[in-house]
């Protein structure tokens, strides 16, 4: 789950919500 804590990390993806953390990963 480290994807999880870097994606977390990432303002955009926090932004994005679900759709960027599906992006991301």
């Amino acid at each position: 789950m480290s994807w999880l804590y870097q994606a977390l990390r990432h303002p955009k993806v926090v932004a994005l919500g679900e759709i960027g953390l599906d992006y991301h990963y």
